[in-house]
């Protein structure tokens, strides 16, 4: 919510004024943690779209198919185990393991990490 919704949702309402100073305050850090996530995704430029379906297996043959679905299940996840997706660049390892985690989560991923 940002301040402009604040106002005109807050316009009509009575309040004393320590109140009303700690939900604008709250208003504020809440949009601007929102401001940070959507440029932080933005710059991040992580790969929107990536499902299992649509990931070019020939592109890179070395990939095998079965494992890839094997860990798209999560039985990894809740076994707790640790998966290592290394490679040099243009493989496929970023859009493989955001595919997964769309298809194990059904979410888009929020945060991504990368040696480099």
């Amino acid at each position: 919510m940002g301040l402009t919704d604040f106002f005109c949702g807050r316009l009509h309402v009575r309040c004393c004024g320590d109140v009303f100073l700690d939900r604008l305050l709250d208003a504020e850090r809440s949009g601007r943690e929102e401001r940070r996530i959507r440029t932080m995704l933005k710059t991040a430029k992580i790969p929107t779209g990536a499902t299992l379906e649509n990931f070019e297996y020939a592109f890179q043959p070395a990939i095998e198919r079965s494992r890839i679905e094997t860990l798209a299940t999560g039985a990894w996840i809740r076994n707790a185990e640790v998966v290592l997706m290394q490679g040099p660049p243009g493989v496929g390892k970023s859009q493989v393991s955001i595919a997964g985690r769309v298809r194990c989560h059904g979410e888009e991923p929020v945060v991504t990490a990368s040696s480099r």
